[in-house]
């Protein structure tokens, strides 16, 4: 699921949460894996989902990679004869996997189930 600035966590939740859970249309089965990213200003709403969705869903085995990705920006000129300008940035990204199948726990970025709340 990409999750940027402006998406609403609740529907992003809902989506996902019925995907795992397997509700929703009947024709679809449960999915075992969710992949989360994110980059820029989407990276803590992407983190808030993850954690919201821990929690909601038991069980689930995060696996996390923080990585850049270059975005290359194109500014028009209001004026006819100007050319546009194109500025290449470098933005902080992150993808997390929730998985209700275990993963490699050596591989960095690993993350156990939470322990069971009583």
């Amino acid at each position: 699921m990409r999750v940027k600035e402006g998406s609403k966590i609740r529907n992003l939740l809902q989506f996902a949460s019925d995907r795992m859970q397997g509700e929703g249309d009947s024709t679809r089965t449960a999915v075992r894996q969710v992949v989360f990213t994110g980059s820029g200003r989407g990276i803590t709403k992407t983190i808030t989902c993850v954690e919201i969705l821990k929690r909601k869903v038991e069980g689930l085995h995060q696996l996390s990679k923080l990585y850049f990705k270059t975005v290359n920006e194109i500014w028009e000129s209001p004026q006819q004869e100007a050319a546009a300008l194109t500025v290449e940035t470098t933005v902080p990204a992150i993808c997390i996997l929730l998985s209700k199948d275990p993963l490699d726990p050596q591989e960095p970025g690993y993350q156990p189930p939470h322990p069971q709340c009583s």
